[in-house]
């Protein structure tokens, strides 16, 4: 540990071998024999490392070049199930590994080192992962943050986090977007309308399909349109206040009103085909599950305004909700 010893080399000119006095860690040693030589304490003097090498040379000549190893079982006196079971696998294992194609490959020491490089790799992408992880729960930390601030701003949270009554009715949405909703309602947005009116308007909330469907919207449904679109566009800012990333137009353009016209002439008893030939790049099935996502939001809408206590607007939804379950949208098979 103080220092190297410093190496006194002693040829042997007979068999061209050279002897050393260095250092060893036990750590670059492969394995013992349980044959001895007693060779002298000191070997630093030139006579004591000759007889040394002699020793060897003699223990090589007797044993052939094969000096036997160390036997745990025979020499050490070991006896156990669970080292004998272990032995016979280590012997297993590194017969397999002298009979691998490897074992004899030319440069088998290149491939392990692109090996280990690999696995090198391998443990730094598994960190990186783990850092994208972390940073991705920031920012969903911040993200939740920002729509705490939200629900405080808008109402539906008080400054101790306690639900108040727009909280509790956003709670009775899930089927379209429970703060725009919850807005429309306390809004007052939906007093005045007809059933038609009314559930024409909700499809806004329910069809999110780009491109499709029809941008034309009948006078009479251009108003209460124009009212969703500016309680949109007041949510979208305010969230964007509150922090949150958030494109208020994009927002708004979200709420898209292409069913409006198609539901209008359902509710006033309309054919499914005759809904097709309004829009024909529209698929059947697309059309079905939208009128059955409107159904239940009508239903949805019909509970919070009942726990609101406004029976009127009560009333218009549960009417909406039987004028559009009917015909082939809500057979329970189509196979009659």
């Amino acid at each position: 540990p103080g220092g190297r010893m410093k190496a006194h080399p002693v040829c042997d000119e007979a068999g061209g071998r050279e002897a050393r006095v260095v250092p060893l860690p036990l750590d670059r040693i492969d394995v013992l024999s349980p044959v001895r030589t007693y060779m002298a304490k000191d070997l630093k003097p030139l006579d004591a490392r000759a007889k040394a090498m002699r020793q060897v040379g003699e223990v090589q000549r007797r044993f052939k070049g094969a000096v036997p190893l160390l036997d745990a079982e025979d020499d050490l006196r070991v006896d156990s199930a669970v080292f004998r079971k272990l032995t016979r696998r280590q012997e297993a294992l590194e017969d397999m590994l002298k009979e691998h194609k490897l074992a004899k490959c030319q440069d088998l020491d290149d491939r392990l080192a692109q090996l280990a490089r690999k696995a090198s790799l391998a443990q730094r992408a598994k960190a990186a992962r783990k850092a994208v992880k972390a940073a991705g729960a920031l920012v969903l930390k911040d993200d939740l943050k920002g729509r705490r601030r939200l629900l405080k701003k808008m109402g539906y949270v008080d400054g101790d986090g306690v639900v108040q009554l727009k909280g509790h009715v956003a709670c009775e949405i899930s089927t379209s977007d429970e703060i725009v909703t919850t807005e429309l309602i306390f809004s007052g947005a939906l007093k005045g309308l007809s059933v038609d009116q009314m559930v024409s308007l909700l499809t806004c909330l329910i069809w999110t399909e780009r491109g499709s469907g029809s941008s034309r919207v009948r006078e009479d449904l251009q108003g209460p349109l124009r009212s969703l679109q500016d309680i949109a566009r007041r949510i979208g800012k305010t969230a964007q206040d509150c922090g949150l990333e958030l494109d208020v137009e994009e927002y708004v353009d979200s709420f898209r009103p292409s069913l409006m016209d198609i539901a209008h002439a359902w509710c006033r008893g309309a054919k499914f085909a005759e809904l097709m030939k309004m829009i024909p790049d529209v698929f059947e099935g697309s059309l079905v599950r939208a009128m059955r996502r409107l159904e239940e939001l009508t239903r949805q809408m019909a509970a919070a305004a009942k726990l609101i206590g406004d029976d009127d607007l009560e009333t218009k939804l549960i009417e909406g909700s039987d004028r559009l379950k009917r015909d082939i949208v809500f057979a329970a098979s189509l196979y009659l």
